[in-house]
């Protein structure tokens, strides 16, 4: 059985119930995947490890780090806009328990690992704040 991704069920669930991280986007299609580069406000989820946690390397859990790189656009506010972005995004996903997507990707728990001061983009010069978010997820689709 093939391995789930569960980053667009994540971006999924913070488009519909993340009112806090919404609120500062002019729009919430600016909450996206993969390493396409929109207009600030931003959103930008990634992944930076994965690992099994049970059962093997093929195990039914594994324990994910996922990247949300928060932008903002360069103005003198930029660096705030960005903080605030991260600290929602943060909020959100902190010790947020156990869901299950209608596909059955599931994710038993979400934890944020850290934020980092706003920093300019390397390629944008945007101001930006990654979020780091360790995530204990499921490895194949969940049965209801």
């Amino acid at each position: 059985m093939a391995r789930v991704d569960p980053i667009g069920f994540l971006i999924t669930d913070m488009r519909a119930n993340a009112s806090s991280v919404v609120a500062l986007l002019p729009s919430v299609d600016n909450i996206q995947g993969n390493d396409l580069r929109t207009a600030p406000p931003a959103v930008v989820v990634g992944t930076l490890g994965d690992r099994p946690s049970m059962s093997g390397p093929r195990g039914p859990v594994r324990d994910l780090i996922a990247a949300f790189r928060c932008y903002a656009p360069k103005s003198p506010t930029g660096d705030i806009l960005a903080r605030q972005l991260g600290l929602a995004v943060g909020e959100y996903l902190h010790q947020r328990g156990p869901r299950v997507s209608a596909s059955g990707v599931g994710i038993y728990i979400s934890v944020e690992q850290n934020t980092t001061e706003p920093i300019p983009d390397p390629i944008t010069g945007n101001p930006m704040v990654l979020v780091t978010v360790a995530i204990k997820t499921s490895a194949v689709n969940v049965r209801s």
